[in-house]
């Protein structure tokens, strides 16, 4: 693939289009000690950008730019340009802008300039499924299955020597990733050998590229590397995933459901490095109108660990959003080492933003409503009907009092019951809404009222019975037993219970007592 390079339909999201190619002004050979290559001018150059020159796999930094240099062509001295690039027909030049604000950092698109080389290689590696006569272009959107093929031949290999295929992939996003094949031994004279490459590799090079080479290892003989096979991955580079949040339901976040914080799922993005920067960004708008930011980071080791990364955002930076709405995203800052005039540096080299995710934080399920009824201050004395705030108590059988003080039984909480002597008795209760939980104390008085029985019928808000339930008291006196009903048990809120006490055939004739409601809605 010599000259420029081939022109494909897939536009690249990591090409910075308004970077022009550069250009290499000289010839490319053997005797070379520098290489001289031209970056255009390009549209908001300014004072102080930092310019990244990739040539092949190295990265070379430009001093920044100066006032002087301000619109007009740049030019970068590349010392010992055939280092690293033994067996390779071409050698890959781009550029970036290296943005410092943390945005988008495209890389201009790539030329190849042609390169003179020499010594005795075997044949390139030759990929099935690539695009052209050269196989030098994958076209991913074509590519299926986990793995594609990579075939040897030719390689003048005897019986007994063992081959190794290595591909070394280079992201759109500047960054290196590496895959190497078991040693494959050759069981006859110039065998053909295939390999399979991860697919996962090569669609992690959208928009960058792949080369591949093999070596030959003879018993007692140095190892002989093939040609080097350069290999385009074209297609559509993926986008890194929105973010996810835990306490999400839909599109709505319940500041009830995050009140000990939300939590925000990252995923493992493509190329995962131990020292990638990703950065939580966190965008909030009050109800009033008022923004808020919150950002966190962590280092790419973190997620490789994990799978993914989780980002804990605080209780409070949610609840201040109820009745607004929130954005989150994640941005992964790569790095690479760099060239410069003082030594290699690890530098930033790309910005990589996610999709965002838009979140209304509002209560899907507001809070339960709690009312509690213990009967204080109530004079003792026998009712047919008691109307209190939330339940009105009617006797239905049986006679039924206020009791409660010195002057009568003296409850386990020293104010009011209600109590009936009677050993047939019956008291409904009416609440003044369906509730979805009733709580309430119940005790039996008198000689062995432990084990008293009692019945409870459960009614919805229609009059319909939703079910029936008997108790047994396990002590004397208040509260012998706590009585919890939940609607959840019966499928429909609770909209009256009947409490009904029979000990006509006992011989505890205890005094039924009841008190300390709790009701939920």
């Amino acid at each position: 693939m010599n000259g420029a390079s081939p022109q494909y339909p897939y536009p690249s999201p990591y090409i910075a289009l308004h970077l022009p190619p550069a250009s290499l002004e000289t010839v490319l050979a053997g005797w070379m000690l520098a290489a001289d290559v031209l970056l255009p001018p390009y549209p908001g150059m300014a004072v102080g950008d930092r310019i990244i020159v990739a040539w092949e796999e190295r990265l070379v930094a430009l001093p920044p730019v100066t006032p002087e240099q301000v619109g007009l062509p740049l030019l970068v001295t590349i010392d010992e340009p055939l280092r690293t690039l033994g067996g390779l027909r071409d050698v890959r030049i781009s550029w970036q802008v290296h943005d410092q604000a943390g945005l988008w950092s495209g890389w201009a698109p790539a030329t190849f300039a042609p390169l003179r080389f020499g010594g005795a290689f075997a044949p390139a590696p030759w990929p099935e499924g690539t695009a052209g006569d050269g196989g030098h272009a994958y076209m991913i959107d074509r590519m299926h299955g986990p793995y594609a093929r990579m075939r040897v031949e030719g390689h003048g290999a005897l019986v007994g020597d063992r081959v190794t295929l290595h591909v070394h992939a280079t992201t759109a996003a500047g960054k290196q990733e590496a895959w190497h094949s078991p040693s494959t031994s050759v069981r006859r004279d110039g065998q053909t050998l295939d390999f399979d490459v991860p697919m996962q590799l090569i669609r992690h090079a959208v928009g960058g590229q792949c080369v591949a080479q093999y070596t030959i290892c003879a018993p007692g003989a140095e190892p002989r590397h093939s040609i080097r096979r350069r290999i385009e991955v074209i297609g559509h580079a993926p986008a890194l995933a929105a973010p996810g949040v835990q306490q999400a339901e839909g599109a709505v976040l319940d500041p009830l459901a995050a009140a000990g914080g939300a939590c925000v799922d990252v995923p493992a993005w493509p190329g995962l490095a131990g020292d990638d920067e990703c950065h939580l960004v966190w965008l909030g708008m009050k109800a009033n109108g008022e923004p808020t930011r919150f950002e966190e980071s962590a280092l790419g080791r973190e997620a490789r660990d994990r799978s993914g990364l989780i980002f804990p955002v605080p209780g409070p930076e949610v609840a201040e959003l109820d009745g607004g709405y929130v954005r989150a995203c994640y941005r992964v800052k790569t790095f690479g080492n760099v060239e410069t005039s003082r030594g290699t540096r690890r530098e930033c080299l790309h910005t990589l933003e996610s999709d965002w995710l838009d979140l209304r934080v509002q209560a899907i399920n507001p809070p339960p409503v709690i009312a509690m009824d213990d009967l204080d201050n109530l004079t003792p004395r026998p009712f047919d009907a008691l109307k209190r705030p939330f339940i009105t108590f009617i006797a239905e059988k049986g006679a039924w009092y206020i009791r409660g003080g010195k002057a009568s039984i003296t409850p386990f909480h020293g104010g009011a019951f209600l109590c009936a002597h009677d050993d047939v008795s019956a008291l409904r209760m009416e609440f003044a809404q369906p509730c979805t939980s009733v709580r309430f104390g119940y005790g039996a008085l008198g000689p062995n009222g432990n084990g008293s029985p009692f019945h409870l019928d459960i009614f919805d808000a229609h009059g319909n019975r939703l079910a029936d339930a008997q108790h047994k008291v396990p002590t004397t006196g208040l509260p012998g037993l706590w009585v919890q009903l939940d609607a959840a048990d019966y499928g429909d809120r609770i909209g009256t219970i009947v409490l009904r006490k029979d000990t006509s055939h006992d011989p505890r004739r205890v005094t039924a007592i009841i008190d300390n409601f709790t009701l939920t809605w």
